[in-house]
């Protein structure tokens, strides 16, 4: 006597439902990678914002003079206030933005080292005129590719931005804005980015 035996029953159904399990745990870590790489690449490549709170609110018109006494330097950022982060800035440039330039003025950034105070007499807002920055900085270095900046420092060890625009001829130079190109240091993630000033208005004008 042959007994019937019932043939054993199908398992495409789980199999089915144990691969679309793996599918949906794989999609959800790849999401979860993902999220934390765009995180991480957004908060690396995101315009830092270190100097914004010392540029903001400066503004200079100034009288006409001659040609020969009209080169002015402009303290347009306030030195450290006692509450930044102290790090260092390494700039890759910085770019003068010209509402209107008769003058045919050149500017240039500069990184300051103070003489006499924090402030070297002239940050924060501060103007004079004078061809060099001689007297209000032990050291001015030209913003260049490679030029860093050690903010946040409270003593004459600290270093700020500064200026100069050196009119080449009768008219006017009206400046509203500044780019600045920089990165932070590793200590304080390396990002880079290029921070905008655009509150900012500095008129030189030459009889």
């Amino acid at each position: 006597m042959t007994t019937a035996v019932a043939p054993p029953a199908t398992t495409g159904g789980s199999t089915r439902r144990r691969r679309l399990i793996v599918a949906l745990v794989g999609l959800v870590a790849l999401a979860v990678v993902a999220t934390f790489a765009w995180r991480v690449l957004d908060d690396r490549f995101e315009a830092p914002q270190v100097l914004g709170p010392s540029l903001g609110g400066f503004s200079m018109v100034a009288d006409p003079v001659p040609l020969g006494d009209s080169t002015m330097q402009i303290g347009f950022m306030a030195p450290y206030t006692g509450e930044e982060d102290p790090e260092t800035l390494t700039f890759h440039s910085a770019e003068v933005h010209f509402r209107r330039n008769t003058a045919a003025a050149v500017a240039t950034i500069s990184v300051c080292l103070p003489r006499t105070s924090p402030n070297g007499n002239i940050g924060g807002g501060g103007t004079a005129r004078a061809s060099t920055l001689e007297k209000y900085c032990r050291e001015a270095r030209p913003v260049v590719p490679g030029t860093t900046l050690q903010w946040g420092t409270e003593s004459t060890d600290g270093e700020f931005l500064v200026l100069t625009v050196r009119p080449t001829r009768p008219g006017t130079a009206d400046i509203d804005s500044l780019s600045l190109d920089y990165t932070r240091d590793d200590e304080h993630g390396g990002r880079r980015g290029v921070e905008r000033v655009e509150d900012q208005r500095f008129v030189v004008r030459v009889s």
